[in-house]
């Protein structure tokens, strides 16, 4: 019951995002600016419909993809190479497991590490 309540809020989150996008592109001028420089200045743009198609993949199709992904390779978890898996894997270990691994990139997320880390070493 859980897992499809979780199917019901993400479908929920993906429609929110389309009628969202659709419905305030008339508000928008026929070019958008999509880029600016370091003051705030506005130094590239794209069309109304180019930005459409572009939030349009990037608030619903990219999401859709990384959870698609991420349920194929959990599904299929049973068939991958793990070292030490009936250790890993016993019923009493498998949650604690589960919500390590899974709380790894979360927390290097929260601290910036993830997505900065590398333009920070330049």
């Amino acid at each position: 019951m859980k897992a499809s309540a979780t199917w019901l809020v993400f479908i929920a989150l993906l429609l929110f995002a389309v009628v969202f996008v659709t419905s305030t592109v008339s508000q928008l001028p026929l070019t958008v600016a999509s880029h600016f420089d370091g003051a705030g200045r506005a130094n590239a743009f794209m069309s109304r419909s180019g930005y459409i198609r572009f939030m349009l993949c990037f608030a619903v199709g990219l999401p859709a993809v990384v959870v698609g992904v991420l349920t194929v390779v959990f599904s299929r978890a049973a068939d991958f190479k793990l070292p030490n898996r009936d250790y890993w894997l016993a019923p009493q270990l498998s949650n604690t497991a589960v919500s390590v691994i899974s709380a790894t990139p979360a927390k290097a997320f929260d601290k910036g590490q993830f997505c900065f880390a590398p333009a920070a070493s330049f």
